[in-house]
């Protein structure tokens, strides 16, 4: 993927290069004290290859987030009818794009963190990751969701089906539900597998 490298004088904010009034967040490293003139690596949505921005959303989103996202959902969702697993996995993603959004981290940052998803670095995610994961008709079938869901990212049509809530619960009556945090969601767990 091609980036676009800017000087980023880190005194006064001052982007120089390329159209610097659209620029993107900063994709590597933070403002710090003491660093001037720093070199560092800054994205322009929709510009860049391999960087997405969404309608009514404050996240860009890179290739390599969407490659994770693409491992967990591939493990999070079930084995059920196309419809359904398409229904799961956009709840999914708008789960961890909302979390992104208001944590100020990237997608990536959101789905590796501690206890938050559980199909992180599990048996599915890993397949996934491998690239053998459309070995059978079920995979396949998962492995079409999944894209479907990342295409919809890339171009910038993906529909948030769950408003603003942060998290999410597969139910023993074998349904998905959102929680507007995890809170809510505790007074639910007699009800989640």
């Amino acid at each position: 993927m091609d980036y676009l490298r800017l000087k980023f004088n880190l005194e006064n904010n001052d982007a120089s290069g390329k159209l610097p009034g659209i620029l993107g967040l900063p994709l590597l490293g933070q403002k710090q004290q003491g660093l001037e003139n720093e070199e560092m690596k800054f994205l322009e949505p929709n510009v860049v290859e391999g960087v997405y921005s969404i309608p009514s959303r404050k996240v860009t989103v890179v290739e390599p987030d969407l490659e994770e996202l693409g491992a967990i959902l591939f493990g999070e969702i079930g084995n059920r009818p196309l419809d359904k697993k398409l229904l799961e996995a956009r709840t999914i993603a708008n789960i961890a794009l909302n979390r992104a959004e208001k944590e100020g981290k990237s997608l990536a940052e959101v789905l590796r963190q501690p206890n938050q998803f559980q199909a992180y670095k599990g048996n599915q995610y890993n397949l996934y990751k491998s690239g053998k994961a459309a070995t059978s008709t079920i995979s396949k079938e998962k492995v079409d969701a999944v894209n479907k869901i990342l295409d919809e990212i890339r171009q910038g049509t993906l529909k948030n089906n769950i408003g603003d809530n942060l998290s999410y619960a597969h139910r023993k009556d074998n349904t998905i539900r959102v929680y507007k945090d995890w809170s809510e969601q505790k007074k639910d767990l007699n009800n989640i597998k």
